[in-house]
């Protein structure tokens, strides 16, 4: 329901807003005990000062009673000092570790698609069928798409109506190389998510740092997700669509793309959907997410696949606009 999605996400950024006011005012905290922890040690520096000073500037006169009640004096100042940075380093050390931690908050915008190159072939897929079966049962009939480099579409349909297997048919007919299309399943297995793992980690220093961009413009820590020894279904999810950003692939298939994310996660999806400038083709029952970023609905229904025109894409109204000057 639009409310309850609307509610949730207020709510999201009420505590995150909240989150990063206490975060503020802990690291005021942590730099007001930063300042009194180098203050005390200038005080501990100088009470040692002192001391040494009185110790080589006793004079011949002076008695053996007041030599020892001055240096039983200046033992005790600078005893107290010491107690004083320690009581101060440790309030430091606790205020640090009393920091709420939040995710990494980096936008995702253009400029992380700089070098995107438009696909050279305006149809990066098509597909011409009398049927599509699974295990031997028809699923769908006369199927006859195309997937073009404009393209932004919503497949829709009730569970066990064919959207994975007709993605995965699609996907197979990609004309082209394969490495121009990202496709992100439903699910990663255990060997896949460490897989995915390994390849970050043993990538180029610059590229990694690309593809880690892009892992904290989605919301992942990349220290934390690199010293991991396996994703999470999530973080794996996000990795996965991760690498075909950051290789700025012509397309993008995805099949359910929400599953084991939370709100935060699907708004910076969402974000990342909007700003990518190739073509789309993404299964969901998130109608919010599949209004945002796509033109096109095919849906499934009675083993057939509608096709409809939601709105006009972002070429096509430039198009448009172009014809009217």
């Amino acid at each position: 329901k639009p409310l309850s999605y609307s509610l949730a996400v207020h709510e999201w950024h009420r505590k995150r807003r909240e989150l990063e006011r206490e975060r503020d005012e802990r690291q005021a905290q942590v730099r007001r005990l930063e300042r009194q922890l180098n203050d005390r040690r200038r005080e501990q520096r100088a009470a040692e000062q002192q001391r040494s000073t009185r110790h080589r500037s006793r004079g011949r006169s002076d008695s053996d009673s007041r030599s020892i009640g001055a240096q039983t004096l200046a033992d005790w100042a600078e005893s107290k000092q010491s107690r004083k940075v320690e009581v101060s380093r440790n309030a430091l050390q606790r205020a640090r570790e009393s920091l709420p931690h939040i995710d990494p908050e980096i936008e995702i915008g253009r400029s992380l698609f700089a070098h995107w190159q438009p696909a050279r072939r305006q149809v990066l897929a098509r597909l011409d069928t009398p049927q599509i079966a699974y295990n031997e049962k028809q699923i769908l009939q006369d199927v006859h798409l195309q997937w073009r480099a404009d393209d932004r579409i919503a497949l829709t349909g009730p569970n066990g109506c064919g959207k994975s297997t007709l993605l995965r048919h699609l996907s197979e007919c990609v004309d082209g190389s394969r490495d121009s299309i990202l496709v992100l399943p439903q699910e990663l297995s255990s060997d896949e998510r460490q897989n995915d793992l390994r390849h970050a980690r043993s990538m180029d220093r610059q590229l990694r740092g690309r593809l880690m961009q892009w892992i904290a413009a989605l919301g992942v820590d990349p220290n934390r997700l690199l010293a991991s020894s396996e994703p999470s279904a999530g973080e794996s999810r996000k990795l996965r669509l991760a690498f075909g950003l950051y290789r700025n692939v012509a397309g993008i298939i995805l099949d359910e793309p929400t599953n084991h994310l939370d709100l935060p996660s699907i708004e910076r999806l969402q974000n990342a959907l909007e700003v990518f400038p190739g073509a789309i083709l993404i299964a969901t029952h998130d109608e919010f997410l599949a209004r945002a970023v796509t033109h096109t609905s095919w849906t499934i229904s009675d083993r057939r696949v509608d096709v409809r025109t939601l709105h006009l894409s972002t070429l096509e109204r430039a198009a448009q606009m172009q014809d009217r000057v």
